[in-house]
């Protein structure tokens, strides 16, 4: 179980980090949350759909059509994607809010925060090192672009052109695997008055919702990670089935409904 603590140099002098090459430890996650400085990237890689976080709306990246399985995680721990989302590429650091500030924090039970073997992040003086400065930047400009990207889709939903949109597997395990996200509606969008189009262009979010709209297309490429997931299974046990694998068949259909 993870147990995050603030990066301290009372308690880390001497830890050090070995940048991920193995992504074990995001073998299970559903989706990514999408920050404003990689919506292009991880879009052009993975649909991207909004769920709801309490009373607003989170970009995310797909990655997986099933709950609890990332299809872009190899069984050898490679990335089978052509991009690493920046939150999995800084792991196992968090920034997290406390009631003054924003504060890194460090997952002490990862095997990549270690006594030795990575590169130092703290140097001599016991200041920190070049690279804990690169991580706290690059997190920064993670956390400080998200906020933008929120608003935009608060927009888009005040607008009412957001509506779920439900992933279904049809066959042996039927019903509604994602009960909870959204996608932009491109026929309810076209419908806008022209001021409230305008409004969207203005904010960002008519950028926002397009950049949606197309990444929808990437929903192939989910279908072709979990039929390379079922072929390596079938390789090494001769006997699994994508439906053992996955919880859906050959022959199933997987509806993406729009």
């Amino acid at each position: 179980m993870a147990k995050f603590a603030p990066l301290s140099r009372s308690k880390h002098a001497e830890k050090t980090w070995s940048p991920p090459a193995h992504f074990g430890f995001a073998s299970h996650a559903t989706y990514v949350e999408a920050a404003g400085a990689e919506v292009g990237q991880l879009g052009a890689d993975m649909p991207l759909a909004f769920v709801r976080h309490g009373d607003r709306l989170v970009l995310v990246g797909l990655l997986s059509c099933i709950v609890g399985r990332n299809l872009f995680v190899g069984a050898d721990g490679r990335w089978m994607g052509s991009y690493i989302p920046a939150t999995f590429k800084f792991h196992p650091f968090r920034l997290m809010q406390t009631a003054d500030s924003v504060v890194l924090c460090v997952d002490e039970t990862s095997p990549l925060f270690a006594d030795s073997g990575g590169q130092r992040l703290f140097d001599d003086s016991g200041e920190l090192s070049k690279l804990a400065g690169e991580i706290v930047q690059g997190m920064e400009l993670l956390r400080k672009t998200q906020a933008p990207v929120t608003m935009a889709a608060r927009g888009l939903e005040e607008a009412g052109v957001i509506v779920p949109w439900q992933l279904e597997v049809k066959g042996e395990k039927s019903g509604t695997i994602f009960e909870q996200i959204h996608r932009v509606d491109e026929k309810l969008l076209q419908k806008l008055d022209d001021s409230s189009f305008l409004k969207l262009r203005k904010s960002g979010a008519l950028a926002l919702a397009y950049t949606q709209i197309v990444s929808m297309g990437r929903v192939a490429y989910l279908r072709q990670l979990a039929v390379h997931h079922q072929s390596i299974a079938a390789t090494t046990s001769g006997a699994v089935t994508l439906s053992d694998v996955l919880g859906f068949g050959n022959n199933d259909v997987l509806n993406f409904d729009r």
